[in-house]
This record gives C-alpha cells, sequence and structure tokens, in this order.
C-alpha cells in the first residue's frame, strides 16, 4: 500500500495464482471504500541463462528478466543496465558481462530467496516474522538497501534463529 495523498492509497498485489480474489479479500479486510481503477498485468522473473543481448539487440529491465524475484522491483535494475549498456556502447566492452557484473548476483540472490518463500509454510512465515522483530533485526532491515539483498543477508546470518531457513535454500 503507497499513500497518493491524503485519501487515496495504491494497492499492489503480486500472485502467481488466483490475484484477483486474493487482492478483493484484502481490500475487504483494509476497508476499501471506493476503487478508482484497476490494473493487471505479468510481472517477469530473474532467470540466470536468459540472454540478454544478440547481435545489436540489446535488452534492458524487464524485457531483460532483470527483476528481483522477491518484490517484482526492476526501476533501480532496469536504470543500472542502462548504464551497463551505456557503458558497453561507449567501451565496446560485452554488454551481458557488464550488467551481470553489476547485479547478477545480487538477482540470483534475490530468486533464491524467492524459490526459498516459495516454499514457506504459514508457521515459517508466522516464525521468521518473529524473528525479524527484534531491535537488532528491525535496524538491520531499516538501514540497509533491499537491492543489496546479500548485505542484508550477512548481517543476519548472526541470527541463529535465522539459520532453520537455510533448509529451503537447496
Amino acid at each position: 500500500i503507497v499513500p497518493e495523498d491524503g485519501n487515496t492509497v495504491r494497492i499492489g498485489l503480486l500472485a502467481d495464482k488466483g490475484g484477483k480474489p486474493l487482492f478483493d479479500s484484502f481490500c475487504r479486510k483494509i476497508v476499501v471504500k471506493k476503487i478508482i481503477s484497476m490494473q493487471g498485468g505479468l510481472v517477469p522473473k530473474y532467470d540466470p541463462w536468459a540472454l540478454t543481448s544478440k547481435g545489436n539487440v540489446k535488452l534492458v529491465g524487464d524485457a531483460a528478466l532483470q527483476v528481483k524475484a522477491t518484490t517484482g522491483g526492476g526501476i533501480i535494475q532496469g536504470l543500472i543496465a542502462s548504464e551497463a549498456l551505456a557503458n558497453s556502447i561507449d567501451s565496446n566492452y560485452d554488454y551481458e558481462k557488464l550488467w551481470r557484473k553489476k547485479m547478477g548476483r545480487e538477482l540470483w540472490l534475490h530468486l533464491k530467496m524467492r524459490n526459498a518463500m516459495d516454499r514457506f509454510t504459514k508457521k515459517d512465515w508466522g516464525d521468521l516474522i518473529t524473528i525479524l522483530q527484534n531491535e537488532r533485526n528491525i535496524r538491520i532491515l531499516s538501514n540497509h538497501d533491499r537491492d543489496r539483498l546479500w548485505g542484508i543477508a550477512l548481517r543476519l546470518l548472526l541470527e541463529p534463529r535465522l539459520w532453520k531457513y537455510a533448509r529451503f535454500l537447496s
């Protein structure tokens, strides 16, 4: 939920299946008074094997699947890829290698996290939320950029209660 102003919010939902019923249920729970408009569409998901360059054709952003699998966000990644493309043209360097060096590892970790989270039970989610609500973990999550998931993950590794979630990373 993102506020537009004092009376209007944008509500977004990302779902693999049954998005409309989930959205309707969510809106009932938070008591949405009026829906001004609705939009829907596919959100691309990062694929480490997808090629983003062939000959003179180069893809960036959503078209290149340069999207965080955990959130569906990709604006920053699209900007990073655009910069990589400009640099590759200026320096005659391989675009594919350049953008992957800048953010491929991060996108891969987001994909691993998404795949792990897709296997969580309701209890796993509840336990995770409880663990993340202590002061130290809130500080880590509040003070680190979600586009730099490695930095967050490395700091949270010091939380032994999170180690049980490693089983989902296979």
